[in-house]
């Protein structure tokens, strides 16, 4: 999935951005928040890159688009981006980009930031996307955003160094030969987010992003197990629907036709699915998903020494607990269905109304249209959804046992972590009601990722008590 993270020395000599990207260049101190959509080599390639006194090893990367002052972004307007170029990258699957760096060239030599970069190209025999593939996906997901104009042509870099000494030509000649960026990277000064290329950018998909800490350790939380429910419920879930979701598909194609036979555009306000089918087996799924992960709580508890209660999904409030996966079964089912009708109206809107397009045409293309959508969305929704069910199954046997010593943020379950969720990873809480205030229903509060999330609650209960 995603990576976001706060990095204060990330990008602060990127003068370079505005001078060579952005038409838009300022003085002063100003540069210091510039943003900016990047692709990120790998770490290998980062280390063999480095040039002794240049560029850091993790600021090093080839800019994509410049954004301009990551001032000028609101938080939403940032996390509009960040997700659209999630869905984007899910949507259109580019692998990791294996280029050539071809030449060496100083820039800005007679300006007030002259910089070294290496010149960066497609492999002629290389089997990966090509970089203007990777860009356009990009461009693709920023919509209407509003940048900055771009210098053209658009010339793929490296910076290297910024200095006016021409002598490291020959020592940057070593450095050239092929580079693989594995990530995007969107950056708003001290802020970043990186976007795996490669893997499915679904959290359950991915390995865990660290070794485990000390809480987590002492907690014997089984995060490859509860992974590996997660998956299962998830594929569970999908492959239940398949029947229902193609009974909506009829539907929806049925009230297409009728409104493409009438010739009535005002007809597609109206299109609407049922969406009990979902809800019940979304509801059971969550149900299943809450209890193993409250068993696997009660174990952990146990281990540790703990004697667990009676305990069930009721043992919480009434907003929570089974009334709460009800409600998240219920918006979720709604969610899927919405989004169904909303891809047919916007298919429809583009037929409808053509003389040279009958109904009979405009129903088939919809329909193809519905059934070759990608899965990328209602797995995400769906995924988090169970996240939210196996937090309140943890949730509902931590209501019941003895005080812990220590409740404990984790973020392991997700190898692209945001920056607010890296934040609060390994944050200890010292009462159940702070920890819960912090996680309230599925991952973090603040995760910029939303159902994306995939953060827990670990407890640990000192020897005796």
């Amino acid at each position: 999935m995603v990576t976001v993270r706060e990095d204060s020395f990330f990008h602060l000599r990127g003068r370079h951005v505005q001078h060579a990207h952005g038409k838009s260049s300022t003085s002063g101190g100003e540069h210091l928040s510039g943003a900016m959509v990047a692709l990120m080599p790998t770490e290998a390639d980062a280390r063999r890159l480095r040039l002794s006194g240049g560029e850091k090893t993790d600021d090093l990367h080839l800019t994509l688009y410049f954004l301009g002052e990551g001032v000028d972004w609101s938080d939403d307007d940032r996390n509009v981006l960040i997700n659209s170029l999630i869905d984007s990258v899910s949507e259109t699957g580019p692998g990791p980009v294996t280029a050539r760096a071809f030449g060496v060239n100083h820039w800005n030599g007679d300006g007030d930031s002259p910089c070294w970069v290496l010149s960066v190209g497609d492999r002629s025999d290389s089997e990966t996307v090509p970089l203007e593939t990777v860009r356009q996906v990009v461009t693709d997901a920023m919509n209407d955003a509003a940048i900055p104009v771009q210098h053209t042509p658009w010339v793929p870099h490296v910076c290297m160094a910024y200095t006016d000494d021409l002598s490291l030509a020959k020592e940057l000649q070593k450095r050239l030969g092929d580079v693989t960026f594995d990530r995007i990277r969107v950056a708003f000064a001290g802020d970043y987010t990186d976007i795996a290329l490669g893997e499915s950018l679904t959290a359950g998909a991915v390995s865990l992003r660290r070794n485990l800490n000390d809480a987590e350790t002492r907690a014997g939380t089984d995060f490859a197990r509860m992974q590996g429910d997660w998956e299962r419920l998830v594929d569970s879930a999908v492959r239940d629907m398949a029947s229902v979701r193609d009974s909506q598909r009829e539907q929806i194609v049925a009230q297409v036709r009728a409104a493409a036979e009438t010739d009535d555009l005002d007809a597609l306000n109206a299109v609407s699915v049922d969406d009990s089918g979902l809800y019940s087996i979304l509801f059971d799924t969550l149900i299943q998903a809450a209890t193993d992960a409250g068993v696997e709580q009660q174990r952990e508890a146990e281990s540790q020494g703990v004697e667990v209660p009676e305990w069930s999904l009721d043992n919480l409030t009434a907003a929570a607990g089974a009334r709460l996966l009800q409600s998240i079964a219920r918006v979720t089912a709604r969610i899927l269905s919405t989004s169904l009708v909303q891809s047919a109206v916007r298919r429809s809107l583009t037929l409808i109304g053509r003389p040279s397009v009958s109904p009979e045409q405009v129903a088939s293309e919809v329909d193809t249209h519905l059934s070759e959508l990608s899965e990328s969305g209602p797995r995400e929704s769906i995924g988090g959804a169970i996240s939210a069910a196996q937090n309140e199954g943890r949730r509902a046997v931590l209501s019941v046992t003895p005080i812990a010593s220590s409740y404990t943020a984790s973020e392991i379950l997700d190898k692209n972590a945001c920056g607010p969720c890296r934040a609060i990873d390994g944050e200890s809480f010292s009462t159940l009601a702070d920890a819960n205030q912090a996680y309230p229903s599925g991952g973090y509060v603040d995760c910029l990722g939303g159902v994306r999330c995939r953060g827990t609650i670990v407890a640990v209960w000192d020897e005796g008590e």
